[in-house]
């Protein structure tokens, strides 16, 4: 029985029928070959005429006239073909592919074109058509993958490592904001050590004690001061405030931020919640130049000072001076805007139990102020006297 065209030739499904009938056994429904029916069909039972698969709405009889559709229809074309062949998806569909070739799969010469797929094909057509587009992906893949780049890694190498590269400088301009959970893990200190930062980016945070640290910036005082610092880091700075104090007893700023009374004694506090955290042995020590002068109302000395746990400068947090009476003497090696506060400036806001809070800068603004950052974000300054929170940076490190 030839009975492959047509609609049957182009849907495997319909062809399995097709198949069963010309082999004249397990026949899935009955053929009829014209409108008048040679079988009896109660209702529901199907049957295939012209192509195609009809279920019997009333009741034929041997002899009765079909009708597919309008006034006195009989039966309507099925729309559940699965009824009869069952679940298609384990059947298999023979086409020539286009996939198959092992040696210029790995070279990008002989890209293959590939014909519009187009309504009516066959599924062998359609198949083939995208085993030919599954071999030029391959081949473009094989090529451009294994490719050195400007930096001599390759798309492969860079995809199967992750879309950042695990530096300092790649790191510092993502922002994720992900939880490392409530403690620096020992493979954590190990990507630091290494200065790749794997899985390590800005906004990242550990909570300990209830404090948010969260990263602000990588490698940030990476080969500064006067003695040298080599030692891979993370800067760290906290969601929330760790103190409050006044930056000297009355307002002077004599001595600029090492002569303040926050820097020799008020700082103690948050210095001790920092290290309990972290540990004094991972907290990095490294040289600032810190003003130790001031006169006519504004700094006018520096020095080198060990460094561990210290107030921020205006360009930490704003990324340029605002109110500091000399800027060269208040920016030194903290010159830039720290990634966290660039890449997302509302963490710029700190809070005190839940509240927006005033904190301090170490900037000199003249005989006798301070700058600090306002609770609404404001760049601000005030007098020495008065009692403002303490939000400090600082650095983690591998000693």
């Amino acid at each position: 029985m030839a009975y492959a065209s047509g609609a049957l030739a182009q849907d495997a499904t319909l062809q399995r029928i097709a198949d069963a009938l010309d082999g004249g056994s397990n026949i899935i429904a009955p053929r009829e070959s014209g409108l008048v029916a040679s079988n009896a069909y109660a209702i529901g039972d199907q049957f295939i005429l012209g192509g195609k698969l009809y279920k019997a709405t009333a009741t034929i009889a041997i002899g009765d006239t079909i009708v597919t559709e309008g006034v006195g229809a009989n039966c309507t074309e099925s729309d559940s073909i699965t009824e009869q062949v069952g679940d298609t998806a384990n059947s298999k569909v023979t086409f020539t592919s286009s996939d198959n070739d092992a040696t210029t799969e790995k070279t990008s010469d002989g890209f293959t074109s590939v014909a519009t797929m187009t309504s009516g094909e066959t599924h062998a057509g359609l198949f083939q058509k995208i085993s030919k587009m599954f071999l030029n992906i391959r081949k473009l893949w094989n090529t451009v993958g294994s490719t050195p780049l400007e930096n001599g890694q390759t798309l492969t190498s860079i995809v199967s490592g992750g879309l950042t590269a695990n530096n300092a400088g790649a790191h510092n301009a993502v922002y994720r904001g992900k939880s490392l959970g409530s403690s620096v893990t020992s493979a954590q200190y190990a990507e630091i050590d290494a200065g790749t930062f794997k899985d390590l980016y800005i906004g990242d945070y550990w909570t300990i004690n209830g404090v948010n640290y969260r990263i602000a910036a990588f490698d940030y005082w990476l080969h500064c001061g006067d003695t040298e610092c080599t030692d891979h880091h993370v800067v760290i700075v906290p969601d929330t405030v760790l103190d409050t104090k006044a930056m000297n007893d009355s307002n002077v700023t004599t001595g600029g931020y090492v002569g303040s009374k926050m820097y020799t004694t008020y700082m103690a506090t948050a210095k001790s919640t920092i290290q309990t955290a972290f540990g004094s042995a991972n907290i990095l020590s490294h040289r600032e130049l810190f003003t130790n002068a001031v006169s006519s109302d504004k700094a006018s000395g520096w020095a080198w000072y060990d460094s561990t746990i210290d107030l921020m400068n205006e360009s930490m947090v704003y990324g340029h001076e605002a109110w500091a009476s000399y800027p060269q003497y208040e920016t030194a090696i903290d010159k830039g805007q720290l990634p966290l506060f660039s890449l997302d400036p509302s963490k710029i806001i700190a809070f005190n139990n839940g509240t927006r809070a005033y904190w301090w800068l170490r900037d000199v603004v003249s005989g006798a102020d301070f700058a600090f950052a306002n609770h609404d974000g404001n760049a601000s300054n005030s007098y020495a006297s008065d009692s403002l929170c303490i939000r400090p940076a600082f650095a983690i490190y591998k000693p």
